[in-house]
C-alpha cells in the first residue's frame, strides 16, 4: 500500500486497503515505514512508526466505493519528512494532468518493483467520467465525490498495488497538491476505460475533522504540471522511461464490463503503464505502510508487501527509486 504524509501525524490512504470487517482495532496490524526508497532493502527504510489509529470514512462501502478514503494517526510524529498540500476548497476546475507515484505493477498480474515508478495520467471532465461509469454502473449518484484519470486509448494507467497513492500536481514552485487518492478501475491501462480516483477537495472537512495537527493548502490552485511533448507514450532506451501526453480519442467508445479485485483485500485496480517502464519517481513525499496480520494459530505475523491486498497499480517488473 502506498501513502503519504498531509502533516507530521497524519497519513492519507484509500479505505479499500484496509480490512474493515476484523473484529480487532485496524491499528494494531499496521506498521508504517517512512522514508523507504527500496522495499527489497531492509536498510533503506528512515522511520518506522506504530499507528495509533486508522479512520475510514463512515460512507465507505466496497459496494459503493465513491467515499474510498481514509486516516492513519501515527503514533509519533514524522517531523522530518517532507508533506503534501491539500487544496484549499473543492475544485471545480481541475488541471488537465497529474502525476501518481507509486510501487503498483507495471503491468496487469506482473510482479511488484522494488523502488517508485511514477505515471503521467490525463483528468478527465466530470461528464465523460459520468458517462462511462454509467456504462458500468447505473448507481453514479456520488460520483462528483470522485473523477477519472488515464488513458481512454488505454496504455498508461495505476496499478495493483498502488492502491491509496496520490494523484498530484506540482506547481512551477515545486509545490505539491493531491487532488486524487487511488481508487478502483478495470485491469490496468486497458482501453476504453479510466481509474477513479477520490476527490480530495470534496472531502476537505472530513479530513480536518479527523486529523491530528495542522496541515498545509494550495491557495490558489493554479499549479500547472510539468509539460510534456504531445503524441503516444515513447520510450528513451538509454533510461526506459515513459513520456505520456495523449489526447482523448473523439467519438463513441466501447467500454469493457467494470471489474473489482477479488479478496483477500478489496482490490480495486489502479493503472499503469502497460508493456512500457515507467519512469522512476524522484518526488519527495514517500510512506509505506505494511500490513501485519496475524495468523489465525497466533504464530507469527505476516508481513504483507504493498501488493495483492488491495487496490492500486499492478506490479510488475521492477519500479524506479524515489527520494520519497
Amino acid at each position: 500500500m502506498w501513502r503519504l504524509l498531509i502533516n507530521s501525524k497524519t497519513v492519507l490512504t484509500a479505505a479499500h486497503c484496509f480490512r474493515t470487517k476484523e473484529k480487532a482495532k485496524l491499528e494494531e496490524y499496521y506498521t508504517l515505514k517512512l522514508g523507504t526508497y527500496n522495499i527489497c532493502d531492509s536498510e533503506s527504510t528512515q522511520l518506522e512508526l506504530k499507528a495509533e489509529k486508522v479512520k475510514i470514512h463512515e460512507l465507505y462501502d466496497k459496494k459503493n466505493p465513491y467515499y474510498d478514503l481514509a486516516l492513519v494517526i501515527l503514533s509519533k510524529e514524522a517531523s522530518h519528512f517532507t508533506t503534501i498540500c491539500l487544496p484549499s476548497h473543492p475544485i471545480l476546475k481541475r488541471p488537465k494532468e497529474g502525476v501518481v507515484p507509486g510501487l503498483g505493477v507495471l503491468k496487469y498480474e506482473g510482479s511488484t518493483p522494488c523502488t517508485v515508478h511514477e505515471s503521467r495520467l490525463l483528468i478527465y471532465p466530470d461528464n465523460e467520467c459520468k458517462t462511462m461509469l454509467e456504462s458500468v454502473d447505473k448507481n453514479v449518484s456520488h460520483v462528483i465525490k470522485a473523477f477519472c484519470a488515464g488513458y481512454i486509448q488505454g496504455g498508461v494507467d495505476t496499478c495493483q498495488g498502488d492502491s491509496g497513492g496520490p494523484l498530484q500536481i506540482i506547481g512551477n514552485d515545486g509545490t505539491y497538491t493531491i487532488l486524487g487518492i487511488v481508487s478502483f478501475g478495470y485491469k490496468c491501462a486497458a482501453p476504453g476505460v479510466l481509474g477513479l480516483y477520490t476527490d480530495v477537495s470534496q472531502h476537505l472537512d472530513w479530513i480536518k475533522k479527523h486529523s491530528v495537527g495542522d496541515f498545509d493548502v494550495n491557495q490558489s490552485h493554479s499549479n500547472e504540471p510539468p509539460n510534456t511533448s504531445d503524441g503516444a507514450p515513447t520510450t528513451d532506451e538509454n533510461d526506459q522511461t515513459v513520456q505520456t501526453s495523449l489526447s482523448p480519442p473523439s467519438g463513441p467508445i466501447s467500454l469493457p464490463q467494470f471489474g473489482m479485485r477479488p479478496a483477500p483485500f478489496i482490490q480495486f485496480f489502479p493503472v499503469r503503464p502497460m508493456n512500457l517502464k515507467p519512469p522512476e519517481s524522484h518526488l519527495p513525499i514517500n510512506i509505506f505502510i505494511f500490513n501485519r496480520w496475524k495468523s489465525k494459530k497466533g504464530s507469527k505475523n505476516h508481513e504483507n508487501k504493498l501488493h495483492g491486498d488491495h487496490k492500486g497499480s499492478l506490479p510488475t517488473e521492477q519500479k524506479s527509486k524515489s527520494n520519497l
